[in-house]
């Protein structure tokens, strides 16, 4: 994940030169430098770059949504979708159920659709990062982010999201570190790598 923590301290210099407020890590510009990093930690830990591709549709139509589904990332596999990517920031808690909704939402849009084609088995696995945005640290209880990892964790092992991750940047020591074991980098990019070698 060093690509992604190296964006991020770029992107929190230039919030502090500008002397923007917090939260701007959610801005649609950064954001997709953000995407980009992440897809080249991807790479590093083993994905074949042919094989992402950023911002793109991995089903058409969508099931429930009045377009289909623009993913940060999809893996592609033999020019099949075999996974879909996606990343978001955790700004402060009064979000975090907005999160929740919104992965579950896309979870099972994406389930829905493959389901009603009678293609289940073909689906693309759906992963989700988060990234815990530590300038509002201050405002932001422990407690809080145990519990939207406990949430998080729920929807993983109840098979509606394949694998996730959270993330935890500290803007002061420019480092991004895993927020817990079960749900860190290494098992999320090692999920990923495994499905753009699945046969």
């Amino acid at each position: 994940m060093t690509a992604v923590a190296n964006e991020l301290s770029a992107v929190v210099r230039e919030l502090r030169a500008a002397r923007s407020a917090a939260g701007n890590l959610l801005r649609f510009e950064y954001g997709r430098r953000v995407t980009g990093a992440l897809a080249g930690d991807l790479v590093a830990a083993g994905v074949d770059p042919a094989d992402l591709r950023v911002e793109q549709h991995a089903t058409d139509p969508a099931r429930y949504r009045l377009s289909s589904h623009i993913w940060d990332l999809v893996l592609i596999s033999k020019g099949i979708p075999v996974g879909v990517i996606e990343w978001k920031a955790l700004g402060p808690a009064k979000i975090y159920n907005n999160r929740l909704d919104e992965l579950l939402a896309a979870a099972i849009g994406l389930r829905t659709t493959y389901a009603e084609a009678d293609a289940a088995s073909y689906g693309p696995q759906l992963a989700c990062l988060f990234i815990v945005d530590m300038l509002y640290a201050e405002t932001t209880r422990r407690e809080r982010l145990d519990a939207f990892a406990e949430r998080l964790s729920r929807i993983v092992s109840d098979g509606l999201v394949d694998c996730a991750c959270i993330l935890r940047f500290d803007p002061g020591s420019q480092s991004l570190t895993d927020f817990s074991e079960d749900l860190g980098f290494g098992q999320f990019a090692a999920s990923v790598v495994a499905l753009a070698r699945r046969p």
